[in-house]
C-alpha cells in the first residue's frame, strides 16, 4: 500500500503501471521486446541491488516495483528472459 500512496502523491497511477507490465510480460518472448513494450507506456526495467532481480520505473525515475512482482511471475523467469538484453544499471 506504501508504493501505491507514494505513486499517488507523485502523480503515478500504479495501478495501471502494474497492469502494463503485466501486459508487456504476457504479449513478449524476449527481454529487449519486454522492455519496449514497457517504453509504450512510458516505463523502464533496470537492474535492481540484489542479483537477478529487476525494478520497473517510470520514465522519469518514480519506483513501481519489482519486475516479478508486478508480472506475477518467478524471479528466475523474469532472470532468463532478460539475460542478454540491454538495459540500465
Amino acid at each position: 500500500m506504501a508504493v501505491h500512496q507514494m505513486g499517488k502523491r507523485q502523480g503515478t497511477n500504479i495501478p495501471a503501471a502494474r497492469a502494463a507490465v503485466r501486459a508487456a510480460w504476457e504479449t513478449t518472448s524476449t527481454g529487449a521486446a519486454f522492455d519496449e513494450a514497457l517504453g509504450v507506456s512510458q516505463l523502464s526495467i533496470r537492474s535492481g541491488a540484489k542479483p537477478g532481480t529487476f525494478i520497473i520505473e517510470t520514465d522519469n525515475g518514480i519506483f513501481i516495483g519489482a519486475a516479478h512482482r508486478l508480472a506475477r511471475v518467478r524471479r528466475a523467469d523474469i532472470e532468463a528472459r532478460m539475460k542478454g538484453a540491454k538495459i540500465r544499471d
